[in-house]
């Protein structure tokens, strides 16, 4: 492969390695080596093909697979998403959020392990969803998402709509309606990782005081009022609706 392709092939990996949720430090035990030479290896030191093989083993990924994803890296993340696609995730709630575990780096095993999917069931899913452009099948039940990770969903859309309204069942319907922007997640984590996303929160809620203080520097007419709002609650996803709409 041209070396151009490395640092691309290296991102790719990282993230699904991310997704996976798999450490340098269990990468580095599975491989009998220490922590810093994996990163060395990820971060664009010399990387054995036979140690990238074995790394892509345990992401569960194929080789073959993690390069063309990489290759198509640019392109997947260009395309914006249409209203047809919009419209095949937000016909069916559960399918939307099955695309967006997909997203995220679930296993098709896993989905259907968590949810106790049947094999027709997912494989319906997968072929609507493959149907309008936003996953490609491949042999021996894999699958390529097609779409950014965050795509930039059209102003008003169906697919704005409804993440509008998932978010207003968790939360407060007055309140998101009158927010200029938020994002929300829905994330498999323990109990440890939860504390730490609290523990973020506060740290984002300190940095915007210290900044707001650097600003008080600033001319008035500079400085405008804002209101920042993060939160964190259970959820359960497994009482989406399976159905057409």
């Amino acid at each position: 492969m041209p070396y151009s392709d490395v640092p691309r092939i290296l991102a790719s990996l990282k993230a699904i390695l991310r997704a996976r949720r798999l450490t340098y430090a269990d990468l580095a035990r599975d491989l009998g080596v220490h922590e810093a030479t994996v990163k060395r290896h990820l971060n664009g030191g010399i990387l054995p093909i036979e140690t990238l093989e074995r790394i892509c083993r345990l992401a569960d990924i194929r080789l073959a697979d993690l390069i063309e994803n990489a290759s198509a890296s640019e392109e997947s993340d260009r395309p914006a998403v249409t209203a047809e696609q919009e419209r095949a995730l937000v016909a069916n709630r559960f399918r939307a959020f099955l695309f967006y575990l997909l997203q995220c780096g679930w296993p098709l095993r896993r989905i259907r392990s968590e949810f106790q999917l049947g094999e027709e069931e997912m494989t319906g899913h997968l072929a609507i969803l493959s149907q309008v452009g936003l996953i490609r099948l491949k042999p021996g039940n894999r699958v390529e998402v097609r779409v950014a990770r965050r795509p930039a969903w059209r102003a008003h859309g169906a697919a704005r709509t409804a993440i509008d309204g998932w978010a207003s069942e968790q939360f407060s319907p007055k309140l998101l309606s009158s927010l200029e922007r938020y994002e929300v997640e829905t994330v498999k984590i323990t109990a440890e990782t939860a504390r730490l996303l609290r523990q973020m929160m506060s740290q984002v809620a300190d940095s915007a005081g210290e900044m707001a203080a650097q600003d008080l520097r600033q001319p008035p007419g500079r400085l405008e009022w804002h209101a920042l709002l993060m939160a964190i609650r259970p959820v359960d996803p497994s009482a989406i609706p399976d159905q057409e709409s």
